[in-house]
C-alpha cells in the first residue's frame, strides 16, 4: 500500500488537461454512456470525485449543460467546487 506522500507523487505524473483533445476524446468514450445512464437516473447533475488536478470529467459534463461538482482529496479538498 503506498503512503499518502508516494500517492500524491505518482498521481502528480498524470497530465490532464482539458485542452489535451486526445485526453478529451478517450474520455467521451466514458462520457456518453454515462449521460445516457444518469439522464434516466438522476438528470442534470452529477459529482466528479477524484477529478485531478484538472477536473476534465466535471467540464465535459459543463460543456454539455450539465451541473457538475467535483472533489479531489489532493487538489481540491474542500467539498464542493
Amino acid at each position: 500500500m503506498l503512503t499518502a506522500d508516494e500517492e500524491m507523487s505518482r498521481y502528480d505524473q498524470h497530465n490532464n488537461s482539458i485542452s489535451d483533445l486526445t485526453y478529451r476524446s478517450y474520455l467521451q468514450t466514458l462520457i456518453k454512456p454515462l449521460s445516457e445512464l444518469l439522464t434516466q437516473r438522476a438528470p442534470g447533475s452529477h459529482l466528479d470525485f477524484g477529478s485531478g488536478k484538472a477536473p476534465v470529467v466535471s467540464e465535459l459534463f459543463k460543456e454539455q449543460g450539465w451541473q457538475s461538482e467535483y472533489y479531489d482529496c489532493y487538489f481540491y479538498p474542500s467539498f464542493l467546487h
